[in-house]
């Protein structure tokens, strides 16, 4: 009876509708419709939020208690857990160890070792072992959406997990450039035989945010063997790999890598030329000053700042007379003041020569002089 009564009233309305005019009718059905959809809309926002909600109330409860057994099996010298307590101890408090929940302990044990900044050890090992730790975070790279897959690689990073390699080096080569990115980056972690292996036939340019962050994931390798970073100035014909190689042998010192940049000074691009004479310089390379010298007078301007500065680092005592002189030639503005950085901070006579120049210029030079001359300003 209830249904007939509900029909009835449903026909009473269409009959009513029916009888108005067409255009009428079509502007019903359409308020009648975007009230559906809203309706339907809001239904399912409330539905996301439930459920957003949900899993934050189960987050909230459950990361104390992850956070206590984590602390508990790295940190309790006293006693050396199996892997079997560990699983049941971790079963018992938060229960089943779902998709979800080893997600919510992974994101936990990435917290923990960050905030704690602990190196892999045996017991680390034992629990990411004992709950399956591994096996879960490598299936996110075998059937799993971009996003995944990148949240795999960056969780096997920042636990330092040494899967296989085969399972990232294909990433490396993705049409995906974020996926591509994130999985060279991780590679260079997690690699333990040639973690620049892609290195050897890549096309992409590195920016300068990639190169910051293969030089963090580069530091942050346990038991770091760094790579001899001279054979790809010598061989690849990526510049922004050239360039990133140049850095990284100033920055670990590498001065086996001199001979190499010396004969690199051959190549037309003057800006990573001007690259290589400033790694020249941070690797006081000083045995080729004169040979620095000699070139000064062919090179650009960029060049010819790397190789003002790379003398000022040799700080040699025998190149004061030449830098005076290219001061007295130069016309650039930038130039002179990077020349007159040098000379003040050469040796003693440096001092010296700088005071004659400040008392030789006027008006705009001789400002140019007292800012490079003021202890007080950092940046110069």
């Amino acid at each position: 009876m209830q249904i007939l009564g509900i029909f009835n009233v449903f026909y009473t309305y269409y009959a009513k509708i029916t009888s108005f005019p067409f255009i009428i009718q079509l502007c019903i059905i359409f308020i009648l419709g975007c009230f559906i959809a809203f309706s339907i809309f809001l239904a399912a926002l409330s539905y996301i939020r439930y459920l957003f909600n949900k899993k934050v109330r189960k987050e909230n409860k459950l990361s104390p208690v992850i956070d206590e057994l984590l602390v508990k099996f790295l940190f309790d010298e006293e006693s050396k857990y199996s892997e079997f307590e560990i699983y049941n101890e971790f079963t018992s408090k938060i229960g089943k160890l779902s998709k979800s929940n080893l997600n919510l302990i992974t994101d936990r044990f990435i917290k923990c070792k960050n905030s704690f900044n602990f190196k892999s050890d045996q017991r680390f090992l034992t629990i990411i072992n004992a709950i399956g730790l591994e096996k879960h975070i490598d299936n996110k790279l075998d059937f799993s959406s971009a996003f995944n897959k990148m949240k795999g690689i960056q969780e096997l990073s920042n636990l330092s997990i040494s899967t296989s390699e085969s399972k990232i080096i294909p990433y490396t080569y993705s049409g995906n450039n974020q996926l591509k990115k994130e999985a060279r980056n991780s590679y260079v972690r997690l690699s333990k035989n040639d973690p620049f292996k892609y290195f050897e036939d890549s096309n992409e340019q590195l920016n300068e945010w990639d190169q910051i962050n293969l030089l963090k994931n580069l530091m942050n390798i346990e038991n770091t063997i760094v790579p001899n970073f001279s054979k790809w100035i010598a061989y690849s014909k990526n510049d922004s790999i050239i360039s990133f190689s140049l850095k990284m042998c100033a920055f670990f010192k590498q001065q086996e890598s001199i001979p190499t940049i010396i004969e690199f000074l051959k190549t037309e691009n003057h800006n990573l030329r001007a690259e290589a004479f400033k790694t020249l310089g941070e690797l006081g390379a000083g045995e080729y000053e004169n040979m620095m010298k000699e070139m000064y007078p062919n090179q650009p301007e960029n060049c010819q700042k790397e190789i003002i500065r790379s003398i000022g680092k040799f700080n040699s005592g025998l190149s004061l007379d030449f830098l005076s002189a290219q001061y007295s030639l130069s016309n650039e503005t930038d130039t002179k003041k990077v020349i007159a950085e040098s000379i003040l901070n050469y040796e003693n006579k440096g001092n010296e020569t700088f005071s004659i120049l400040m008392n030789s210029e006027k008006d705009f030079s001789r400002l140019i002089l007292q800012h490079i001359a003021n202890p007080l300003i950092k940046f110069k």
